[in-house]
């Protein structure tokens, strides 16, 4: 039986490849997602063992490309993180339209339904397009996303005659979808660059306190652009995975409440999408956006402030692809 292990903590990775040898498992070993992911893509395993975060690129994404590729091979995820969403995005990763799909058809005309696609070529656009109205069990789109554009590479890819955007202007001539985004965490420039070339309607963006202190930050220049563009700006890792609230950042109960009031005070943010681990901090993270109150600089400042010596372990995001 042969394993590939993708862990990027050392010791974690040097006791799970001695305990499966020991068992006569044949064990490959890699730090980084991508390599991770091209390792399966190219050779033949029995099980993956992966972690959740993991640089270049996370479990998570690496779970929905090789879904979307339809491998078929267990994959066992490891995780510190204990909460219920992570666990369900760890092994059922990409489902979660075929759950909507058992629900939504009654709701759709009362939701703005907003899906995405790793690929950036046409042919594989189309192809999660289609997988994705299939799940949803609907016949349209109303936001469909190129997601993770992470690298100068994607940007020629998708720009080639064979590339992404061709895929785009076809599925929206055929109004099989009425507006067409892009996401990305890793590198703003590359970002920039795409909407300078493309009119996207919207960009999913990282928009928190700590990522201002990144020496490659997101906004104000991103945000600039999406302006100029006229771009509809969504703010995503609002809370960081909740690093935002560790010792030394926001601590308050104030403080927690304005890390939404803080992504969407900044110009040109026009909405924010949060994850929850139950209804419970779901109706909080709502009842929060209810109350919204436009932050000042003064209190913008504080709040950065507050996140100056944290940005490094908060912004663990900006690594992956």
């Amino acid at each position: 039986m042969k394993i590939l292990v993708v862990e990027d903590d050392t010791p974690t990775a040097v006791a799970l490849t001695e305990a499966l040898t020991a068992h006569n498992y044949i064990v490959n070993t890699v730090a980084d997602g991508q390599t991770g992911l091209q390792l399966v893509q190219n050779f033949e395993y029995d099980l993956i063992v992966l972690d959740i975060m993991l640089p270049s690129l996370d479990g998570i994404s690496i779970c929905q490309q090789l879904r979307s590729q339809q491998y078929q091979m267990p994959i066992m995820v490891l995780s510190a993180k204990n909460s219920s969403i992570d666990k369900v995005m760890g092994l059922n990763a990409g489902a979660s339209e075929e759950y909507l799909g058992k629900v939504l058809p009654s709701h759709r005309s009362n939701v703005f339904l907003a899906s995405k696609t790793y690929e950036k070529n046409r042919d594989g656009v189309w192809r999660e397009l289609e997988r994705s109205l299939k799940r949803l069990k609907t016949d349209y789109l109303d936001l469909w996303q190129l997601h993770s554009i992470a690298f100068p590479e994607q940007l020629k890819t998708i720009f080639s005659p064979s590339g992404a955007i061709k895929a785009l202007e076809e599925i929206q001539q055929q109004k099989l979808v009425r507006f067409v985004g892009i996401t990305g965490h890793r590198e703003p420039d590359v970002m920039i660059e795409a909407l300078r070339r493309y009119s996207f309607h919207t960009a999913l963006i990282p928009v928190n306190a700590a990522d201002k202190h990144h020496p490659r930050p997101y906004f104000p220049g991103v945000l600039e652009v999406a302006q100029k563009q006229n771009v509809g700006v969504i703010a995503m890792k609002v809370p960081a995975y909740g690093k935002l609230f560790q010792a030394g950042g926001l601590t308050s109960m104030l403080q927690a409440f304005n890390y939404i009031n803080y992504s969407l005070s900044q110009p040109g943010v026009h909405c924010c999408i949060i994850s929850a681990d139950n209804v419970k901090q779901l109706e909080e993270n709502a009842w929060i956006a209810s109350i919204f109150r436009q932050l000042n600089d003064t209190e913008l400042a504080a709040i950065e402030e507050r996140t100056a010596k944290i940005w490094q372990d908060t912004t663990f995001y900006r690594a992956w692809g």
